[in-house]
């Protein structure tokens, strides 16, 4: 994580070397076209996705710009499946309008499952990561402006529209969509401190029925309720914040404490009953409160307005990541 992943890129050994031929397309093979891309892309300086996001006219944007930005958030916070909520809350409106046109405008509109559904296709000329054919992006002014990136399977046109409709299905039924990358999941698997595997913004089937049991139902959008509304109810209809202390959410409670609490949770089966309904928690949704609980626990920054387990990143985060990733290949290979 944190621009790490540079280590991998830049080894010697040849199981290193098969990995990242295994899971990135050409020219993300060596490390120097790493740099050479990120140079290419104006990610060269210590504020490069700050300037980015702040350029000044439309004209300067093109689809490439996207691609740029998710790459530089996949050097920050590698993952296998997930979504990247690029916050834009510090930039003024009118920036963030001309952000939204360059979208329109270079991108295009399709439909999307994730958060406000306006969706936008930045597939031309995306290749990052094999067995991701597209780049979804999205405008989201929920919980505060954020610019959604997303890497998909399968681009949603003529050719791909069946191979997504399946991965979807299988996305709405089992919680998570087909695998589109094994190397990518094996290498998630094998080294977690590198990769993490899943980290969505939209429920599992299990977590959303969790959500309408709590009563979060027709009159809130379940899109937008956050990690930290449902586990507050969950406490509450449960009884388990007699254990957490009435006041736990009142505190303004790190992400970390309230992933510790919901690991604490998920270990005690007293308190499985839902006292608002006649169903219980299911061992389905506590697998998805463990998954959730993690997200949580891991050292990040507080996000509040978290929705479920997408990846929320300010551009200085990033581009601290960027200086990292730097340091690391233009470092001196230790001698073996």
């Amino acid at each position: 994580m944190n621009g790490r992943i540079a280590e991998l890129i830049r080894s010697t050994g040849r199981r290193d070397q098969e990995m990242v031929r295994s899971v990135f397309h050409e020219p993300f093979w060596t490390i120097e076209e790493w740099m050479q891309y990120l140079n290419a892309r104006r990610l060269r300086h210590g504020q490069a996705v700050k300037n980015l996001l702040q350029q000044g006219h439309i004209a300067d944007w093109c689809v490439q710009s996207f691609h740029a930005l998710y790459v530089a958030c996949w050097i920050h916070h590698p993952v296998e499946k997930g979504t990247y909520m690029l916050q834009l809350g510090n930039l003024p409106y009118p920036q963030r309008h001309k952000i939204k046109q360059a979208v329109e405008r270079h991108c295009a509109s399709r439909m999307s499952s994730h958060l406000s559904g306006k969706g936008h296709s930045a597939a031309k000329g995306w290749r990052f990561l094999k067995g991701y054919d597209e780049l979804l992006v999205q405008v989201e002014l929920s919980s505060g402006p954020h610019l959604l990136l997303k890497a998909e399977g399968h681009a949603l046109n003529l050719s791909g529209f069946i191979p997504h409709m399946k991965s979807w299905a299988n996305k709405d039924k089992e919680g998570e969509g087909l695998t589109a990358s094994p190397a990518l999941r094996y290498f998630a698997a094998t080294s977690p401190d590198l990769v993490e595997r899943r980290a969505a913004e939209n429920f599992s089937p299990h977590y959303k029925a969790l959500v309408h049991g709590l009563g979060f139902t027709a009159k809130h959008d379940k899109k937008f309720v956050t990690a930290r509304h449902v586990i507050k109810a969950l406490f509450e209809q449960t009884g388990y914040i007699r254990t957490v202390g009435g006041n736990f959410f009142e505190e303004g409670v790190s992400n970390t404490r309230l992933g510790l609490a919901l690991q604490s949770y998920c270990n005690n089966d007293r308190y499985r009953s839902l006292q608002n309904a006649t169903n219980f928690v299911t061992p389905g949704m506590v697998t998805e409160l463990r998954r959730l609980a993690v997200s949580l626990a891991a050292p990040r920054p507080v996000h509040h307005e978290q929705v479920f387990q997408e990846i929320r990143v300010t551009p200085n985060e990033v581009d601290a990541s960027l200086q990292t990733f730097r340091n690391l290949a233009t470092a001196a290979i230790p001698p073996g």
